[in-house]
């Protein structure tokens, strides 16, 4: 191409529209290519804010059961129940079977 005349632009010019802006060394820093760039940057800076957020709110987590909300509480009890419930199942059989045993 240098041999018909064409300047190094019209040349890279040429390659850019063949083959896009990837043959470039430097591909020019918009649409996509910024995407490319900043996308990355984004979700780490999001990742960061959040394992932040994470950490101070374990902080501040209650260091008891004691200090837990009611509503844990009340799933905890119901848990328990359920527990001894299936454990005198378990042991006594059902009603008009035969003892376990």
């Amino acid at each position: 191409m240098l041999e018909r005349g064409y300047t190094d632009e019209q040349i890279l010019s040429y390659f850019e529209k063949s083959y896009g802006q990837f043959v470039l060394l430097k591909p020019k820093f918009q649409g996509v290519n910024a995407l490319v760039w900043l996308l990355p940057v984004l979700v780490l800076a999001i990742g960061f804010v959040l394992v932040v957020t994470k950490a101070k709110m374990l902080e501040t987590a209650p260091a008891s059961a004691a200090e837990a909300s009611p509503r844990l509480l009340t799933t905890l009890t119901k848990i328990r129940i359920w527990r001894a419930s299936a454990r005198w199942w378990r042991n006594h059989g059902r009603i008009g079977s035969a003892p376990a045993g």
